[in-house]
């Protein structure tokens, strides 16, 4: 265990120097300062920065927890990816490939299709920046959220609210993945749901919440579209259940476009009658959807 464990240390502390650039290696190096916008979005301090050279190297990581961005490297081209560190149940793959690398959350049940809720993750993608031996230069950038979080409000009537047990509620039709480059969810085979955190005000307010990766439906594919729906259980004291889905399409796909908006709420009027979009946050936004 102990020439393991010295092993493992060993080729840690490799890949942790080879990721500095040292002149006297003969590496020509050069200095890149990143400076990142962050907008309406809650900022962070520990971040991740992969840089990925044009020629086919090893990506190049780095872990910063200063908020100064600023980066001496090999001279060349690079893309790059980066995003907050602070996520716990957040699962990279392929983060080695900068065109393929994706955020998931893992499944909750054997079939797959019921998944955790994603850590709120923000960061962006660099296409291209180039580093010139001697130089030093600077790159601005967005960041956005590759999470979004939705808020859907709904009134139990007052006739009902003395005989209610238990109310649960999904959020269905949603990808369980994101693709970092091109910080849009990715289509998969089998939609998956996640269960949406519920909270009955004494007015008979109930409000529900969730963060999700967007909807399973992309528009630039050819297959059928998959419709997003939010579904409400309610148990009744005496045994009896109600079942309400609200299409929320439509919201999904329009947060999804709005790339400065990380949530979006919902206002689903009068249990099971109609569902209407009452208020966006930031920003404004009107219309209605189907039951």
């Amino acid at each position: 265990k102990d020439f393991i464990m010295k092993k493992t240390i060993l080729l840690s502390a490799l890949l942790i120097s080879s990721f500095s650039c040292i002149k006297e290696k003969g590496q020509d190096c050069g200095t890149i300062m990143i400076t990142a916008d962050w907008g309406n979005l809650p900022k962070c301090n520990d971040m991740r920065f992969i840089f990925y050279p044009d020629n086919g190297e090893r990506p190049i990581n780095y872990t910063i927890k200063s908020g100064i961005y600023t980066f001496n490297l090999p001279q060349g081209k690079y893309k790059v990816l980066f995003f907050n560190n602070d996520t716990k149940n957040i699962l990279f793959q392929n983060i080695d490939r900068y065109e393929f690398a994706t955020a998931s959350v893992m499944p909750v049940s054997k079939a797959g299709i019921t998944v955790n809720q994603p850590d709120m993750l923000y960061g962006t993608a660099i296409d291209e920046i180039i580093i010139e031996e001697g130089k030093s230069a600077e790159n601005k950038v967005k960041i956005y959220p590759y999470t979004k979080n939705i808020v859907a409000n709904i009134n139990i009537p007052e006739e009902e609210r003395p005989q209610v047990n238990t109310i649960t509620a999904q959020l269905k039709g949603i990808s369980s993945s994101v693709l970092l480059s091109a910080r849009r969810s990715v289509l998969e085979n089998i939609p998956a749901e996640t269960l949406m955190n519920t909270q009955v005000q004494l007015d008979g307010n109930l409000t529900m919440t969730c963060t999700t990766f967007g909807p399973a439906n992309d528009k630039s594919s050819s297959t059928s579209e998959v419709t997003s729906v939010i579904e409400i259980n309610t148990t009744y004291k005496n045994n009896t259940r109600k079942t309400i889905t609200a299409d929320v399409t439509t919201v999904l796909e329009n947060i999804r476009e709005e790339e400065n908006l990380n949530q979006a709420v919902i206002g689903l009027k009068d249990m099971g009658i109609y569902v209407a979009v009452s208020g966006w946050k930031p920003g404004t936004a009107s219309g209605s959807i189907n039951k």
